[in-house]
């Protein structure tokens, strides 16, 4: 342990017990990455993912690159109006959060970036929208 309390009055934020035993993957086995697993399953819950891609989204008021309104807007329009012309859940949430990613990495707007992300969350017929 290299310190229990932190500056902060943050206790145990230094323990090695709350950190992986290994600092490469090449160290990692199944034995020594039990609490690491458990750790990362526990902030991979989809409410836990519900509520970061909110603030991802939340994110974007206020940034507007020459556009008529900013990408928040921009992503509300564009879930409003899935939804308004009657597409299903996934296509309206995969509308909505479209852009959440693009001021991230702005050169990777679509084809790699928005549709690897989106790949592991929507069918393959809404992986264009996720890129665009």
């Amino acid at each position: 342990v290299v310190s229990t309390q932190s500056t902060w009055g943050v206790s145990d934020i230094l323990s090695t017990e709350h950190h992986a035993p290994f600092t490469r993957l090449d160290q990692a086995t199944p034995e020594n990455s039990v609490e690491y697993v458990k750790a990362f399953a526990a902030e991979s819950t989809p409410e836990k993912m519900a509520d970061r891609m909110i603030k991802m989204l939340e994110g974007l008021k206020g940034i507007n690159c020459c556009n008529l309104v900013d990408l928040y807007e921009h992503n509300v329009q564009s879930g409003s109006r899935a939804f308004r012309d009657g597409a299903d859940t996934e296509t309206v949430v995969c509308a909505l959060f479209h852009d959440v990613g693009e001021v991230m990495s702005p050169v990777c707007h679509g084809e790699d970036c928005g549709k690897s992300a989106a790949a592991l969350h929507f069918r393959p017929e809404l992986l264009d929208i996720a890129a665009s």
